[in-house]
C-alpha cells in the first residue's frame, strides 16, 4: 500500500511537472515569437527600403548631367 502511494505521488508529481513545462514553454513561445516576428519584419522593411534609397540616387546620379544641360539649353539668360 505504501509502495503504491509512493509511486502514485511520483507520478502525480513528475506529471505537474510536465504540465508547468508546457505551460511555461507555450507562454514564452506566445510571448517571444511576435516579438521577433516585429524584429524581422523591421528589418526587412528597412533594408527594402535602403536598396529602393540607393537604387534612387544611382539613377539621380547618372542622369544628373544630363538634366543640368538641358537646363542649360532652355534657360532664359540674365538681362
Amino acid at each position: 500500500m505504501i509502495s503504491t502511494r509512493y509511486d502514485m505521488n511520483s507520478m502525480l508529481r513528475l506529471t505537474a511537472l510536465n504540465l508547468i513545462g508546457m505551460f511555461s514553454l507555450a507562454v514564452t513561445l506566445c510571448v517571444t515569437f511576435p516579438f521577433f516576428l516585429v524584429i524581422v519584419s523591421l528589418g526587412t522593411v528597412g533594408a527594402g527600403a535602403d536598396a529602393l534609397g540607393n537604387r534612387w540616387n544611382k539613377g539621380r546620379k547618372k542622369h544628373s548631367g544630363e538634366w543640368a544641360s538641358v537646363e542649360r539649353m532652355y534657360s532664359i539668360p540674365a538681362t
